[in-house]
């Protein structure tokens, strides 16, 4: 089955909440994925006018994928638990000050053992696999970074080849 985004949106609208003792929590409103942005706007002026704690809003527009491509992709049991994982670093000079770097990572977990390279110790990715490269290539343009103004600044990323393997305890901590 070959990899496939579905047409059909879904809107969930995320309500960080804080109370006068500095208590936060999050509420998570479903809404339709034809809804308006008037209406998701009137949804949370409404909500901030009825409550008393501090909100901040923010929406989470979804596409679903529809399916996978799996064909040749090796499955290997050597490293099938999640809190296996490579660590792939990122980093760029901070936007609002070169002097400075800022650095993002993302967790592959599970990986395949074929993209570790053993003969270097602690383990670092391989340089050879195709796969990995053109993932990495994409994350290295689309990554994006918010600085410390609320502006973004995607791109323009460098991947750390010294980006480690290792295990994370995902009961307590997740990732």
């Amino acid at each position: 089955m070959a990899t496939a985004i579905g047409s059909l949106l879904t809107n969930e609208l995320v309500l960080k909440v804080q109370d006068s003792a500095a208590e936060p929590g999050v509420v998570r409103i479903a809404l339709d994925g034809a809804t308006s942005d008037a209406n998701i706007i009137s949804i949370v002026d409404d909500y901030i006018a009825e409550t008393n704690a501090l909100v901040e809003p923010s929406l989470v527009r979804t596409y679903p994928f529809t399916g996978y491509a799996t064909s040749g992709r090796p499955i290997s049991a050597l490293q099938n638990l999640i809190a296996s994982i490579l660590a792939i670093d990122f980093q760029k000079a901070n936007p609002l000050n070169a002097a400075k770097t800022v650095s993002k990572q993302v967790p592959l977990v599970a990986y395949l053992e074929a993209i570790r390279n053993d003969a270097v110790f602690p383990h670092v990715p391989v340089t050879t696999d195709a796969t990995l490269n053109a993932l990495i290539a994409l994350l290295e343009a689309k990554l994006d970074y918010v600085g410390a103004d609320g502006a973004h600044y995607p791109g323009g990323w460098t991947f750390n080849p010294s980006s480690k393997f290792g295990t994370k305890l995902t009961v307590t901590d997740g990732f």
